[in-house]
């Protein structure tokens, strides 16, 4: 408790307390507020009168009262979620983390040799290799994962080697490739690759074969080079097999999907799939819900995380009064709402109620989908006392 309250008088700025927060887990936040919370009374004699030195009855207090002590637990907890996520979206928090990623990519280009490709764990050699006598564009596939993307196929002829292998390298990785070869070669002219950054649609058939033509330029200059860039480690290193290489080696397929397991587990029944964290109490008149996260949820259509919302619902509510919609999470199959659903009722109303929790993935061009759900009769609770668990979702329809 002393160290934590240390901690907090010493933090004296923004910058700071954002790092603290994101050092914590949401778990690990809780409780700490929470204990914090529970002995904000018993523990201020001992604390201002602990030597510490900052702590005073003036800094205890701002303290206490930046705790909420007015709010109950889930309360306090939805609002020190937004605090967090409007600190995390201003300007200064932002521009803080862009200086610090500027100074990690100093850091580790410093300790780098230029070489190293960020797709392959370290460099070749050609003496490891073996001499690459012909390299030319096979042609390419198209792949989803979950996106739109093309995947250009090598066909890699060696020294000594009679057969040929087949090499799979996206356009983004030979950009990267080609901006290493300039860095480490800048009089060298070989034939440049445009920019992945483009006006309108870039994973299309048209751009696929633009993009092959270009590369096949780049490939026939770079293997004109003196053998001190055409033979560089650099070189061998991008043309080193990789794993993937030999996953997926049918280079005559033209099309390669993720197998859409959400249609096949849509025709089963009553399957549960994730789970969601629900706390509720009933407190002065109003029952309140607090959404705090979802985990394991599935993903939908082409193996893509889905957009997540919860719906929730005091059944029967044939007019649909109680419904309520916590804000979208987009892409994460383990989304983070902490938003707090209010119901001002008597407490003999809602304990004839069941309370009906779904949560849908947001689409905006199709129907939202049905990702699972829960069905709680408020009768088999405790509302005055605080419901907190994790509760599995299934099917209800």
């Amino acid at each position: 408790m002393e160290n934590l309250l240390r901690e907090k008088m010493n933090e004296n700025s923004h910058g700071n307390d954002i790092r603290v927060a994101r050092k914590l887990s949401d778990i690990e936040m809780k409780e700490t507020v929470n204990r914090l919370r529970m002995n904000e009374y018993t523990n201020t004699p001992q604390m201002t009168s602990s030597g510490i030195s900052g702590v005073t009855m003036d800094a205890v207090s701002y303290v206490q009262k930046a705790l909420l002590p007015g709010q109950t637990n889930p309360e306090a907890a939805a609002t020190f979620a937004r605090m967090i996520e409007s600190s995390l979206k201003s300007w200064f928090t932002q521009f803080n983390f862009f200086l610090h990623n500027l100074a990690q990519l100093r850091f580790t280009g410093d300790q780098s040799d230029g070489e190293l490709l960020s797709f392959v764990p370290r460099t070749y050699t050609m003496q490891q290799e073996g001499q690459l006598t012909s390299v030319q564009v096979h042609g390419y596939q198209k792949r989803y994962d979950p996106e739109k993307y093309y995947m250009y196929i090598l066909r890699i002829q060696r020294k000594g080697q009679a057969d040929p292998t087949y090499l799979f390298r996206s356009y983004k990785e030979f950009c990267e490739f080609y901006q290493k070869l300039c860095i480490h070669f800048p009089l060298a002219k070989v034939a440049s690759l445009p920019s992945g950054m483009s006006v309108g649609r870039s994973n299309i058939k048209q751009v696929a074969d633009k993009r092959r033509a270009d590369i096949e330029k780049f490939l026939l200059s770079l293997f004109k080079m003196a053998p001190e860039i055409s033979q560089s480690d650099l070189v061998y290193t991008f043309f080193h097999p990789l794993l993937r290489d030999q996953q997926n080696a049918d280079i005559h397929l033209r099309k390669v999907k993720v197998g859409n397991w959400w249609a096949e587990r849509k025709i089963l029944e009553n399957v549960q799939c994730g789970q969601i964290k629900i706390s509720l109490h009933y407190t002065r008149g109003t029952l309140s819900v607090m959404i705090h996260h979802a985990r394991g949820l599935p993903k939908v259509a082409n193996a893509q995380e889905p957009n997540t919302y919860v719906k929730v619902y005091l059944k029967p509510d044939p007019t649909k009064a109680t419904k309520r919609k916590t804000k979208v999470v987009k892409k994460n199959c383990h989304p983070s709402f902490m938003e707090m659903l209010e119901y001002r009722m008597p407490l003999e109303v809602i304990q004839d109620r069941a309370l009906e929790a779904t949560i849908w993935n947001h689409d905006t061009l199709q129907e939202n989908e049905f990702l699972g759900g829960i069905h709680l009769p408020l009768s088999h609770l405790d509302l005055t006392r605080e419901t907190i668990e994790w509760f599995p979702l299934g099917s209800l329809r």
